[in-house]
């Protein structure tokens, strides 16, 4: 049984894997959202000496995912001794946004015979901000797909790298949708990315 306990103070995430071993997929897309989540899974894996499969999916999309997603293995590798694989690549990545990732976790579940999904999935901000708003999941659309931070904005999830101490994975995520290095500084996750560093008072410590 898999629980993932959510409000809005980020000291509160909770992320609880299930007892008996299982095959874990990850979508991780080079972004501070996933990123981290990762980083949570298996540090839970870590405090609770599990053996499930953890299994990191990427989709090469023009974005750079591609690029970033091997790095935040290897750091979250290095930083728990642990031998996680690189990011197997999924989907097709020329599909419109909204349909890109769903398909692609459907075909990951049949090629990887996977018993669930993590998604980093997160609310855009309760403010207006430059760039075109994209449509993110209110809930989970199956019980096999784990949305453990649904409830979250991009400053609760900043925030717990901070909490966490994890400036130097933050470093390592990429942000921009628009080009695969640095940041344009236009697109809706730059912008969401800036937004929530300014309201955490806070120097982002990336350039990616």
């Amino acid at each position: 049984m898999i629980k993932c306990m959510v409000e809005h103070d980020p000291r509160t995430v909770l992320i609880q894997l299930p007892e008996e071993k299982k095959r874990i997929g990850m979508m991780l897309s080079g972004g501070a959202d996933s990123a981290l989540l990762l980083y949570m899974i298996a540090k839970e894996q870590f405090l609770h000496n599990t053996d499930h499969d953890i299994i990191p999916l990427t989709i090469a999309r023009s974005d750079g995912a591609i690029l970033y997603s091997p790095g935040i293995v290897d750091y979250v590798n290095e930083f728990f001794g642990m031998n996680i694989p690189q990011p197997a690549l999924i989907g097709k990545p020329n599909l419109p946004h909204k349909d890109v990732v769903r398909l692609g976790v459907v075909a990951a579940f049949a090629k990887h015979k996977l018993d669930y999904v993590y998604l980093a999935e997160n609310q855009v901000p309760p403010e207006q901000i430059i760039g075109l708003y994209p449509v993110r999941s209110q809930q989970s659309p199956h019980k096999q797909v784990i949305l453990p931070f649904v409830e979250l904005y991009k400053t609760h999830i900043i925030d717990m790298y901070y909490i966490l101490r994890q400036e130097e994975l933050l470093k390592l995520s990429h942000s921009c949708t628009e080009q695969t290095v640095g940041r344009c500084g236009e697109c809706f996750n730059c912008s969401e990315r800036t937004w929530a560093f300014k309201k955490l008072n806070r120097t982002d410590p990336g350039s990616n």
